[in-house]
């Protein structure tokens, strides 16, 4: 019996040194960090996930090599511990949740990780219970880069490797060797909706903006915002007023069109439909002498109008907050009616 203890210790301790082996952190340009291959960022057309629960497809635009990303969730309703258990009832319909969004900058840093795409380990020796333990024996889960120019990257996925942020990963083939790679990646890639979504609508900060024009129904007025008061803060005021006389009204309406944030991108569909629809708001940016951004505003008719905006930075519509929109539209009377004023 001690004898028999002593050996399962014994496995059971070699057992837990492996894993922890397999978890440590590797230092950068460690000789373990192996370069699984290079990607030149600016070559890669398409990331996919597919997992039990959850597929990504980042694809990336013509018009102006942003990705487009499409995330689509899978969940089981929870069960109703207060229903009594049915086992004859049928399987409960899965809930499916899609988004599609543009990518925001932290797609950048996850192209740049693929130039080199490292192995934190390689393991040259596995057998069927590490592959089990690893989470890769029959695993479907996968993960794919797809480049210009080279072979895709096709990985199986696994589990998180225990206390540390890496994950097992195996490229197709029963023979091919099992790597450790940082999980953060594919992590961003499954709660897209949280890390990589978009919600900006102009690719520009408030005091990079010179001046504006504030179009509605074939009436316009232009807004300066190159001067400063004392205090050395820029002002708004209007174009042609020499005197620079800061105007809060115009500083209050700006500031509520630079805090709008998305809410949600239009589908397909959505966007055959706001074709006909006439802008009731236009605002075009400008920056060292030349338009840099033109935002659109639109709202589809009902007793519950929707906003939408699209924009030179977005090239397609996406949703608004319907309140912060009401009080921006309310005020663009009287904006015009103080323009006229001065």
């Amino acid at each position: 019996m001690r004898a028999d203890l002593y050996i399962y210790g014994t496995l059971l301790t070699a057992g837990l040194g492996a894993a922890y082996w397999a978890s440590l952190p590797v230092p950068e340009a460690s000789e373990d960090a192996v370069s699984v291959m290079t990607v030149d960022p600016n070559t890669v057309t398409e990331v996919q996930l597919k997992t039990a629960d959850v597929e990504v497809v980042a694809v990336k635009r013509s018009e102006d090599q942003r990705f487009l990303v499409t995330h689509t969730k899978t969940e089981i309703p929870p069960v109703n511990p207060h229903v009594p258990k049915d086992d004859k009832a049928p399987p409960r319909a899965p809930k499916i949740t899609t988004e599609r969004f543009l990518a925001n900058p932290k797609m950048d840093d996850l192209l740049k990780s693929f130039s080199p795409l490292l192995a934190v380990r390689v393991l040259d020796s596995v057998d069927d219970k590490q592959m089990v333990d690893y989470g890769l024996k029959d695993a479907k889960d996968t993960f794919t880069i797809k480049s210009a120019g080279n072979k895709d990257l096709v990985l199986r996925i696994g589990k998180r490797s225990y206390g540390s942020r890496n994950r097992f990963a195996q490229e197709p083939g029963a023979k091919a060797k099992v790597l450790l790679i940082e999980d953060i990646n594919i992590e961003n890639l499954e709660r897209a909706p949280v890390r990589l979504y978009e919600r900006r609508i102009v690719n520009l900060e408030p005091d990079e903006v010179a001046k504006v024009e504030i179009s509605v129904e074939g009436r316009s007025k232009r807004l300066d915002h190159s001067k400063r008061d004392q205090a050395g803060e820029l002002i708004w005021a209007d174009e042609n007023d020499t005197a620079a006389k800061a105007k809060p009204a115009y500083d209050n309406f700006m500031d509520r069109i630079f805090k709008l944030r998305l809410t949600e991108y239009a589908s397909p569909a959505d966007e055959q439909g706001l074709k006909d629809i006439k802008p009731f708001l236009t605002i075009v940016l400008e920056k060292d002498g030349k338009a840099v951004d033109h935002m659109v505003f639109k709202k589809t008719p009902g007793d519950k109008p929707v906003y939408w905006i699209t924009s030179d930075f977005l090239k397609m519509h996406a949703k608004l907050q319907s309140g912060r929109v009401e009080s921006i539209e309310k005020d663009i009377e009287a904006i015009l009616a103080e323009a006229k004023k001065s």
